[in-house]
């Protein structure tokens, strides 16, 4: 099997995003391979409006950013770079409320929010592209990211990272429901070897695929987690707010048996490691951050 290090070696890679929580972790780990992280042998598409609460207070930054921005980037690709190799970065969101848990990737399809009606238009975008014109493709459903190099102003991109900045600033951190809802936690670093590896697997290519964890976390546990690992905080119950309970789809686990056997990937990282990392990060940089 092809080393990352021989598939990424002195290739020019441009990523869309690249400044962003998780843009700016894949170009660290793509230059440590040896990639020219400013051009076009192969394109992470990240950029995007992720803002949930944005997208039900307006819902047209959403169609044009991240459904008519990722046109524009697939009919220039096809117009002007049609041997690009394509990764996109969609959200578990797209499958809306699960009917069965763990969630695969021919799970029934109905998002609940205008944010995840763009990303699943965007990423069969993507597909038509790689079927109908020979633009090469892989999409990637993610799911509950963490760790270092988000942003930390406000709760409305992560809610694992918001726990974090509320037990480094001492403070107490809302549990909404009675806590025993269940995510998929996944480390940064973790989601960044996916996407690399995905990128490298010619199988891949036409694909969509999870990138969860098979082991699922209770809020409460997260909250828990992080307050023992910080050493700071504290944790509460608290009702929903109107509209997270808009937007809330329940228990959600991926079922992540696909990109295992087909890119050899799996999360290796425990979610007590992950917030360990990720609360060293934020107590040395916090000040670029909050």
């Amino acid at each position: 099997m092809t080393s990352l290090l021989d598939t990424f070696h002195d290739k020019q890679v441009l990523i869309t995003g690249g400044l962003g929580f998780l843009g700016s972790n894949l170009a660290i780990r793509l230059v440590a391979l040896g990639a020219r992280v400013t051009g076009k042998d192969y394109i992470f598409h990240l950029a995007g409006q992720n803002d949930h609460v944005l997208s039900l207070q307006d819902p047209f930054p959403d169609i044009d950013i991240n459904i008519k921005g990722s046109a524009v980037l697939l009919e220039t690709c096809r117009r002007v770079n049609q041997g690009a190799r394509l990764v996109y970065g969609g959200t578990r969101g797209e499958y809306g409320r699960a009917v069965m848990l763990p969630v695969a990737e021919d799970h029934p399809i109905r998002p609940r929010g205008i944010y995840e009606l763009s990303s699943l238009t965007a990423q069969q975008l993507f597909q038509i592209y790689h079927e109908n014109h020979g633009v090469a493709s892989v999409t990637l459903r993610l799911t509950n990211i963490y760790g270092e190099r988000a942003q930390m102003q406000h709760s409305r991109f992560g809610v694992a990272n918001w726990f974090v900045r509320r037990a480094l600033d001492d403070e107490t951190i809302e549990v909404f429901g009675d806590g025993s809802l269940l995510r998929d936690f996944v480390y940064v670093q973790d989601a960044v070897e996916a996407m690399i590896r995905c990128a490298a697997t010619e199988e891949a290519y036409g694909e969509v695929f999870n990138v969860g964890n098979s082991r699922a976390s209770s809020f409460r546990e997260l909250a828990e987690t992080v307050v023992r690992v910080a050493g700071s905080g504290r944790w509460k119950l608290a009702p929903f707010s109107p509209e997270r309970a808009t937007q809330e789809p329940g228990d959600f686990v991926s079922d992540i048996r696909k990109v295992k056997r087909v890119a050899g990937w799996e999360p290796m990282t425990r979610l007590e490691d992950g917030v360990a990392e990720t609360v060293r990060y934020y107590r040395l940089h916090r000040k670029h951050y909050w």
